[in-house]
């Protein structure tokens, strides 16, 4: 019996310790279980949606999913202490859902339902950028001065060159400018004048702003292919928010009625700007379902759209933009009310986004609960930490210098000439190599010793060096421009500085916190797990 058991025996610990280096999946959890932090498990999938939304741009991929589970340490305790509960955590979330859930349902009810064909572009191009008219634009001061010209230039008296070279004096043309019109930016009484002009025809005298004008067509130009081709993305853009402003308007008029808007329109009417807040009536001036506008709300909202129009100079009548306020409040609501009616935050892809940024909240909210009150940096900090660190808010002094380099005697041949009378610059040039520089910018730091000595030496621009040696060689240099060493004063980086100790005495509280954390909990990564979602990340990074 014993003869039997023992190579059974040796067998079973052969097959066991064949299979120690995958013991970590005999552990209790599932094969793309990343980590269990005090019974909870997380994911591959779990640790790639916090990535893809944690990671800054040039962010590496972590070693270890230490920050991920420490952002689970964190976020899981602000869950323990209800912060989700606060009045500021919940106006954050809030905001962030209205405008994602917009955004979503402007894409679900106008964007996606948009589409712009070759065709539809081409017959666009067609109606309102062809034909190209070539124009001369004749303008005069007064109709007097423009029918004198009109008659001269129909009998042939006069051209328009001889116009354009005596544009600005008495009685003659202000200007003569040629340019390319379209329909597109031509107004519809320009059109009907062009259209019924032949080729080097003139119109007859036509009233324009504060002047008259005369036209001539140069030339008419169809329908071109290239033309198009440049003309293109402008033409979509334009048809697309054409389509744009036709489906928001169709998805208002179905929200409308789904939410049963009611308008008081006689109690608009009465309503003046300039009442004042405390003679404003009660009463409801907008009522939809679960929800109403004010007069005074409606008000605020109006007296803030007069104060934009005067400050940016528009003259508008009240009552219109009584109608755009109105038209304002009611699309804003009615937009935000069916975006979250959709509840996208419950939907692929949307649900892992909100997911991480409600987590990433608590994270937030639990920072300035509890880190934020045990941070203090006083005025002593920043005067110390402002001393210790001077060469940061420090600039080095820097020179701007003419540098020849050669041999000894060349050199000391050059300052012979120059201390006779030559012009160091205009020597130096001749000795250097083509393509070399002959002026260069130093810093003191990045000047070795003996240029520092030379330098040193120079007390005004123009003053020229002793020879020196310098990498191998010897070499002269001339002061072309020097400016001192300077240092910002604390009162210019203090709030810099105050900023930087705060962050990083942030740092260490919630070190500290993490420490505390992670001693009262039970982690486990699976090693193996974490080692193929690493390898597949970076895999995923070398393709982009």
């Amino acid at each position: 019996m014993c003869k039997i058991i023992r190579p059974l025996t040796l067998a079973v610990m052969l097959f066991f310790v064949s299979l120690s280096p995958l013991r970590a999946s005999w552990l209790p959890w599932s094969s793309s279980t990343l980590v269990t932090v005090n019974g909870k498990e997380y994911s591959t999938a779990d640790f790639s949606n916090w990535w893809k939304n944690w990671r800054e741009k040039g962010m590496s991929i972590p070693d270890t999913p230490a920050p991920y589970v420490d952002w689970v340490l964190l976020y899981r305790q602000g869950e323990k202490m209800h912060l989700y509960d606060t009045p500021a955590y919940r106006m954050k979330v809030m905001i962030f859902l209205k405008a994602r859930s917009l955004m979503m349902l402007k894409y679900d009810e106008v964007d996606s339902k948009i589409k712009i064909s070759r065709q539809e572009l081409w017959q666009r191009y067609l109606k309102s950028y062809v034909p190209r008219w070539q124009v001369n634009v004749i303008s005069f001061h007064n109709k007097q001065d423009a029918d004198a010209a009109y008659k001269k230039l129909m009998a042939g008296t006069v051209t328009v060159e001889e116009l354009h070279k005596r544009a600005g004096s008495k009685g003659g043309a202000i200007a003569v400018k040629s340019r390319w019109q379209r329909p597109d930016n031509t107004n519809i009484g320009w059109q009907k004048i062009l259209l019924g002009l032949g080729k080097h025809g003139f119109s007859k005298p036509t009233s324009y702003r504060n002047g008259v004008l005369i036209l001539q067509l140069l030339n008419t130009v169809g329908a071109d292919k290239k033309d198009f081709a440049r003309l293109r993305k402008g033409i979509s853009r334009k048809l697309w928010r054409e389509k744009e402003g036709v489906y928001t308007n169709r998805l208002l008029q179905r929200l409308w009625k789904k939410y049963h808007v009611q308008v008081n329109r006689k109690l608009l009417k009465k309503l003046d700007v300039n009442t004042p807040a405390a003679d404003l009536s009660a009463e409801n001036i907008i009522t939809m379902d679960e929800g109403s506008v004010s007069v005074k709300e409606f008000m605020q909202k109006l007296r803030a759209q007069r104060r934009f129009r005067r400050e940016y100079g528009f003259k508008d009548a009240a009552f219109r933009y009584k109608e755009q306020v109105l038209d304002g409040i009611i699309s804003q609501t009615l937009t935000t009310r069916a975006g979250l009616d959709r509840h996208y935050e419950k939907k692929p892809p949307f649900d892992k986004i909100f997911r991480f940024y409600t987590r990433h909240r608590l994270v937030m909210a639990l920072e300035k609960q509890i880190f934020l009150p045990q941070v203090k940096v006083s005025a002593a900090e920043i005067k110390t930490f402002y001393n210790k660190n001077i060469k940061e808010f420090s600039r080095p002094a820097s020179f701007r210098l003419a540098l020849i380099k050669g041999s000894r005697q060349e050199m000391k041949d050059l300052w012979v000439e120059t201390v006779a009378g030559g012009d160091f610059m205009t020597l130096a040039r001749g000795k250097v190599p083509h393509g070399a520089s002959l002026v260069h910018a130093f810093t003191e730091d990045d000047m070795d010793l003996a240029m520092k000595k030379a330098v040193a030496g120079l007390a005004i621009k123009g003053d020229v060096s002793q020879v020196f040696a310098l990498q191998g060689q010897y070499a002269l240099v001339q002061l072309l421009d020097h400016k001192p060493a300077d240092t910002l004063p604390l009162e210019r980086v203090k709030d810099f500085i105050a900023r930087q100790l705060k962050q990083d005495k942030i740092k260490a509280v919630r070190a500290g916190y993490l420490k505390k954390l992670r001693a009262a909990s039970v982690i486990q990564v699976n090693d193996r797990v974490w080692q193929g979602l690493r390898q597949k990340l970076r895999r995923e990074d070398e393709k982009k």
